[in-house]
């Protein structure tokens, strides 16, 4: 191999890596300085026999637009939604500039493919995994705990109970 082929596997190295560097960095601020919601959910299916213990998730339909809505929706986007004084979250309208009210937050939202359990779009990943042989203590899960990031960005950190408390990720 000659130096110049190896110039470029080396740069295309270093951009891969800065580039996962970048996301990690932008996810940590996230968690670290987002504004945590609740976003109800419908648990789906706990096993995966290639990716091991999961739960499928379906976010519940008071967190979308109407599908019309959706049908004429570009790629990308935000939505506002409002949250209540435990933090659960429901759709409120697609950002049009106007100022947010005192309990809402922007969440950047991407068309996804439609399906029974899809809406259209997305804010949020739509699995989350756990320790193998946990599938029992998620089961209770009613809520997806999500940290909003105020460039509207999500990242989940937890799954919570029907009264929104936190479900430990492993036994004490």
């Amino acid at each position: 191999m000659n130096w110049g082929r190896s110039i470029i596997v080396l740069a295309g190295c270093i951009v891969i890596f800065g580039a996962m560097v970048w996301s990690i960095i932008g996810k940590e601020n996230t968690l670290a300085q987002g504004h945590t919601i609740l976003l109800k959910i419908a648990p789906v299916d706990p096993r995966s026999l290639m990716q091991g213990d999961y739960m499928a998730i379906a976010y519940d339909a008071s967190l979308f637009p109407d599908q019309k809505i959706v049908e004429t929706l570009p790629y990308k986007g935000f939505v506002i939604l409002a949250f209540d004084e435990k933090g659960i979250a429901s759709f409120t309208r697609i950002d049009d500039g106007r100022p947010l009210g005192q309990s809402e937050i922007k969440i950047v939202y991407r068309r996804a493919a439609t399906g029974p359990r899809q809406s259209g779009i997305r804010y949020a990943a739509t699995s989350f995994f756990f320790q193998e042989g946990q599938a029992e203590r998620f089961e209770s899960a009613r809520f997806v705990m999500v940290a909003v990031g105020s460039d509207g960005s999500t990242v989940i950190t937890g799954l919570a109970d029907a009264d929104g408390q936190r479900i430990p990720d492993s036994s004490p």
